[in-house]
């Protein structure tokens, strides 16, 4: 009291003897008000006290900080803390807890960018690989109006690069870890699959749905006229357009794996068995349109179909007649070759002829019964 009549009133000891009453009572006032509103802010104080503590032992009693919050901690944060003894002895353990937990933050922050670069190498390799689909889908030069064409054109909007990248795949993983619950924090297998987890990072990267555009060209009866549709349309294509658009985009599909694994095969990149698909695809164009394309891509197209369409075989430069038979002691399925005829074969014999072979003899084994067997043919695809 003595410092603060001398510091804001300039009353000492002795000089306080001969201050007036009238003075005297005026100081008393000012002295009163000033204790009077410290009051109040110290009942302020505790007020705020007591609320912000009830907010940390509710925090702390949370069940998802269970993992992160000190057993001992949480047992001392259930005291009385608006005791100012109690509470400053826990301000060292708090400091120290708040030094730990930036030093995880920080930890933390490099396990993300370092998640978010794998994420965005991935991502990268996805939407190269999508376009490079594209270059490899360019038709042959003896198709008209497609000829060179892009069987499959695509288009990439709003593609992220550089940081833009990184930015918007560090949103989408941290709205997919905010959107994990409680009991699955720390678990892998509560992260989505890889391929619909890549479909995500994405969609992220290209800005959301709608940015990518595919577009193929529909096969028609009249190859001069080159019309494309959204790839989503694939599934409303006519019976002989459907196989058609498949077998192109098998051989686009195709060319771009053997293109990425640097394969120089003599041979060609591969073989295509189509199950059955006269009938519904026996459009003599269309067989062409597939022979041609596969053959440019270097695939050997194999058709088996038990028809007997022979305006439709007859593209074939080899077919091979064949039958499933049955051994009758044994009951073992068997399937035998019968015959082989086209182009092909005619061309073999006369390779054969020209080498100096003059005759040949043929031995044929004899068939058994009709009721034991099944006649297929598979019209074979020349590689050459």
């Amino acid at each position: 009291m003595d410092a603060l009549l001398l510091e804001r009133h300039g009353l000492s000891a002795g000089t306080a003897r001969s201050l007036q009453p009238r003075d005297a009572e005026q100081i008393k006032d000012v002295i009163t008000r000033d204790i009077l509103q410290g009051v109040r802010t110290h009942d302020s104080a505790k007020t705020a006290l007591r609320k912000y503590v009830q907010q940390v032992e509710r925090l702390a009693l949370q069940p998802e900080y269970a993992t992160v919050v000190d057993g001992r901690l949480r047992e001392r944060l259930q005291q009385d803390l608006t005791l100012p003894t109690r509470l400053a002895a826990l301000l060292e353990d708090i400091e120290e807890r708040e030094r730990q937990v930036i030093a995880l933050l920080a930890e933390s922050d490099e396990d993300q960018a370092r998640v978010v670069d794998a994420c965005a190498s991935t991502v990268e390799a996805v939407l190269d690989s999508v376009e490079e689909v594209a270059r490899h889908s360019r038709l042959p030069g003896n198709l008209g109006s497609w000829s060179g064409q892009r069987f499959l054109s695509l288009e990439l909007r709003q593609r992220a690069r550089g940081d833009e990248l990184a930015r918007r795949l560090s949103a989408e993983i941290d709205r997919l870890i905010a959107s994990l619950p409680a009991s699955a924090t720390g678990r892998a297998s509560a992260l989505p699959d890889a391929m619909p987890l890549a479909k995500q990072l994405v969609l992220a990267a290209l800005g959301g749905h709608g940015n990518i555009i595919a577009r193929i060209i529909k096969p028609t009866q009249n190859l001069d006229s080159v019309e494309r549709e959204s790839a989503t349309e694939i599934q409303k294509f006519s019976g002989g357009e459907l196989p058609t658009a498949s077998v192109l985009l098998y051989c686009t599909l195709a060319r771009m794996r053997a293109a990425q694994r640097d394969r120089h095969i003599p041979g060609g990149v591969g073989t295509l068995v189509l199950d059955n698909p006269f009938g519904t695809a026996n459009y003599g164009p269309f067989v062409d349109l597939q022979r041609r394309v596969a053959g440019a891509h270097g695939i050997q197209l194999v058709y088996t179909t038990g028809s007997n369409d022979r305006p439709a075989l007859g593209r074939f430069p080899l077919i091979i007649r064949m039958r499933n038979d049955v051994d009758v002691r044994t009951r073992r399925r068997y399937v035998q070759v019968l015959e082989r005829y086209g182009d092909a074969v005619t061309e073999g014999v006369a390779r054969a002829q020209s080498d100096g072979i003059a005759s040949a003899r043929l031995l044929r084994r004899s068939v058994l019964p009709q009721e034991n067997s099944q006649d297929t043919e598979a019209p074979k695809e020349d590689a050459g």
